[in-house]
C-alpha cells in the first residue's frame, strides 16, 4: 500500500491518498470548533476497479461501521485524558 499526504492545514484538516492493488482512496479528517469543544469529521472516497467494484456496497458499509467505531473510541480516549 502506498500513502501520500495530499493536504495539511494545522489544527484544521489533513487529507491523504492511497492505492493498494485495484483500490484507490482519499481520506480527509477535519476539525471544527463548536460550543461544546471540537468536532472531528472524516470523509473517505474509494474507487475499486474490475471485479472488486462488485463488492463496493459491502466494503462501504464495513468501512462506515469501522470508521464510526474508531471515532467513538478516539472520542472516549480523548475525553478520558481531558478529565
Amino acid at each position: 500500500m502506498i500513502n501520500e499526504y495530499a493536504h495539511f492545514e494545522p489544527n484544521a484538516e489533513i487529507t491523504f491518498t492511497g492505492a493498494s492493488g485495484p483500490s484507490r482512496f482519499e481520506v480527509t479528517y477535519r476539525t471544527e470548533e463548536t460550543a461544546e469543544g471540537t468536532r472531528l469529521s472524516c470523509h473517505m472516497r474509494m474507487e475499486q476497479k474490475g471485479l472488486f467494484a462488485l463488492g463496493d456496497r459491502v466494503v462501504a458499509e464495513g468501512l462506515r461501521r469501522d470508521f464510526a467505531a474508531n471515532l467513538r473510541n478516539l472520542k472516549a480516549l480523548l475525553e478520558t485524558r481531558a478529565e
